[in-house]
């Protein structure tokens, strides 16, 4: 394989990883700032709010790793 090729996957891939770890990041932070605001809008419906909230890392985690 040609070096120059294989350093420009490596390069990509570290890019990538890079910006899935931020990108999921970001969106657990909206996703908190959403739970928190539609519990603050219809405090009756907290507990499916909250597990909703709970649950949504382990889907968005998997697609990580």
């Amino acid at each position: 394989m040609n070096p120059l090729i294989y350093a420009a996957q490596l390069l990509l891939l570290g890019v990538g990883r890079w910006a899935c770890f931020y990108w999921t990041r970001g969106w657990s932070r909206y996703c908190c700032s959403q739970a928190v605001e539609g519990i603050a809008r219809q405090p009756e419906a907290e507990g499916k709010i909250r597990g909703t909230f709970l649950l949504s890392p382990a889907f968005y985690g998997s697609f990580n790793n």
